[in-house]
């Protein structure tokens, strides 16, 4: 489905379909894989016992710092962007809600992972 997504809009851009359906794409596109690759660490972390080495477990660990980092920043971004506003349109809007979105999940992935190595060593089992 996601790579669907990416198809309808290069294919539909190309054979002259209204813009907005390209656009629609590329950011359900864009997001869902933003989306996807922190849920997959967050599956694994809460799924896998332990932290074994080179498992998607151990990525995740290894990612939190940035993960924070980035969704905190991100997360301030859409903050800011909600505050209302005169000049605020709805796409900036939806951006805002987006980033919020984003950026708390990444910010919860990031926590999980920081608590889950507290609990166990990377490379142990339970």
């Amino acid at each position: 489905m996601w790579l669907t997504l990416l198809a309808v809009a290069l294919v539909g851009e190309g054979i002259g379909a209204p813009a907005i359906v390209g656009q629609a794409a590329i950011a359900i596109w864009a997001g869902a894989g933003l989306f996807l690759v922190p849920a997959s660490w967050l599956l694994a972390l809460l799924l896998e016992p332990g932290i074994a080495s080179r498992s998607v477990s151990s990525r995740a660990v290894r990612m939190a710092p940035y993960l924070l980092v980035v969704g905190s920043l991100v997360l301030i971004v859409g903050i800011l962007l909600l505050v209302p506003s005169s000049s605020a349109t709805i796409p900036l809007r939806l951006a805002g809600v987006w980033a919020v979105a984003w950026g708390g999940f990444a910010d919860f992935v990031g926590l999980t992972a920081l608590r889950k190595k507290r609990r166990y060593r990377v490379g142990t089992r339970p």
